[in-house]
């Protein structure tokens, strides 16, 4: 007798068969519908294919080839009902064909469907930026402009990286060849770069090769320096440490000068540190931003720059520090060393911020002319702080301040000069919360009558002592005793 060899699943057919039985589970048929359609986006082809469910399938193979699909074409595989294939040639045939497998096996191919991705038009050239203030003289925008393609696309992308190029972010796009990006208060001291691509019906090319980049990192010199005479550079960076020595420097309106976490900005002794722009000196809890003032061979400073850190107003930018948005001059997580005086003629935040005497003990002038904020600061060495409006409607606040002082005279706190509404006194701040260590004398002196709020500081050391010209009907109210620093002194008056 000879006896045939017969696999299991043929015998199982067999028996079925016989048997009058179902037939055996086997692999799903081929899909149906199968629908290619071809883009090309950043100068790389795409293929997007889809099709119709098979019953039972719980996952599908594509094969694509730009030739016919065979046995050794690349295959992706997916549970959903269609796919992106990217990666490939613009300009170049495929076919794509789709099987269905389930739990037995993968079935047969589809047929194939053909689609070639465009050829893309060709980027542009010739990026540039530069900043953009609003009607009310807010830097809010970057201006991005460009040269456009030979190929006469039918618009642009336009795109932004923050990180020096490594990931790329689209901000929109343009009909012509402008673009205004919103820059947010968190990036005004961001070195951003651009580039832009060229996008016509379904295909987009690579971005473009010239690339823009908004920020000029500050190098150190010897050599008088003026920033910003080209609107198209600012912002000047500090990063690192950079060492100015020349007599005069200054920042040009609508310029603005940064210095970044980490990042030591050494200004020489008896120069002019003018700011006509916007300072932002910005640092983090671990890594604090540092302006200061040097003497020779990079010692500590004995006569200091001539006018300290002078921030003067420009009447077509507003340089004001903003506590809704975060704009505007602001010093934060920051050291300031060896400056003979701070005059900010516009609204400024100085928050988390220590600021340390020259080694000649010279006096240090804080001049608000406007609205200002003195907030969790650090204050220490031997030198006079003046803390003063020089202007109309001081809204100023110093508060949860340590001032750690010599003896004398150390701490000045003055109201508004002579000329200005009893209104529009130091009654419009408020200086509270402050610890003024022992050895300090505090004076307070006024051309005109108002009150003094100064309720909830603590008077470590000598009482409290009045300097100076009082006029008639000047109180001063609320202030701690000296002594006990515990009960307000309620409505006392000097």
């Amino acid at each position: 007798m000879k006896t045939l060899a017969r696999s299991a699943p043929a015998l199982l057919a067999a028996c079925l068969a016989a048997c009058g039985g179902a037939s055996p589970p086997s692999p799903p048929p081929a899909p149906g519908g199968l629908v290619v359609t071809a883009e090309t986006v950043l100068g790389e082809g795409r293929l997007h294919a889809s099709w119709t469910a098979v019953p039972g399938a719980v996952l599908y193979r594509v094969s694509y080839a730009a030739g016919p699909v065979g046995d050794g074409s690349p295959e992706l595989d997916t549970s959903s009902t269609s796919i992106d294939l990217p990666a490939l040639q613009p300009g170049q045939a495929y076919q794509v064909a789709v099987a269905a497998t389930n739990a037995v096996g993968t079935g047969p191919r589809s047929a194939s469907v053909t689609a070639t991705s465009p050829i893309p038009p060709a980027p542009p050239t010739q990026v540039a930026v530069a900043d953009q203030y609003s009607a009310e003289g807010v830097l809010d925008q970057v201006h991005v402009t460009w040269t456009a393609s030979p190929s006469a696309p039918a618009s642009y992308l336009v795109f932004r990286s923050a990180d020096g190029g490594t990931t790329w972010e689209q901000r929109g796009s343009a009909g012509g060849t402008t673009f205004d990006d919103a820059l947010p208060a968190a990036d005004l001291c961001t070195r951003l770069r651009y580039r832009v691509a060229s996008q016509a019906p379904l295909a987009s090319s690579p971005r473009s090769a010239d690339e823009a980049v908004r920020g000029t990192l500050l190098q150190s010199s010897t050599d008088t320096a003026e920033l910003g005479t080209e609107a198209a550079l600012s912002p000047y960076l500090v990063e690192g440490s950079v060492s100015l020595d020349s007599s005069f420097f200054r920042v040009q309106p609508r310029t603005l000068l940064c210095v970044g976490p980490g990042a030591t900005l050494s200004v020489a002794d008896g120069a002019n540190f003018l700011v006509y722009g916007m300072l932002r000196v910005v640092g983090t809890p671990a890594a604090p931003a540092t302006l200061q003032a040097h003497g020779a061979g990079g010692a500590p400073a004995t006569v200091g720059p001539l006018f300290g850190v002078s921030v003067h107003p420009d009447d077509t930018v507003s340089s004001s520090y903003d506590p809704a948005t975060g704009r505007g001059t602001l010093v934060e997580y920051a050291r300031l060393e060896g400056f003979p005086s701070l005059s900010f003629g516009t609204p400024w935040r100085l928050h988390q911020a220590k600021v340390t005497a020259r080694a000649d003990g010279t006096t240090l002038l804080f001049q608000f002319d406007g609205a200002a904020s003195v907030t969790d600061c650090t204050f220490v060495g031997y030198f006079v702080t003046v803390v003063g409006a020089f202007a109309a409607a001081p809204t100023f606040e110093v508060k949860r301040n340590l001032f750690h002082l010599g003896v004398g005279f150390p701490i000045t706190l003055n109201g508004a000069f002579a000329g200005v509404a009893a209104a529009d006194m130091i009654g419009a701040g408020q200086v509270t919360g402050n610890a003024f260590a022992a050895g300090l004398v505090s004076t307070f002196g006024f051309t005109a009558s108002g009150v003094v709020p100064l309720g909830g500081n603590y008077w470590g050391g000598e009482a409290p002592s009045v300097i100076g010209d009082f006029p008639e009907g000047v109180a001063v109210t609320g202030a701690f005793d000296p002594v006990l620093a515990t009960a307000p002194v309620a409505g006392a008056t000097w």
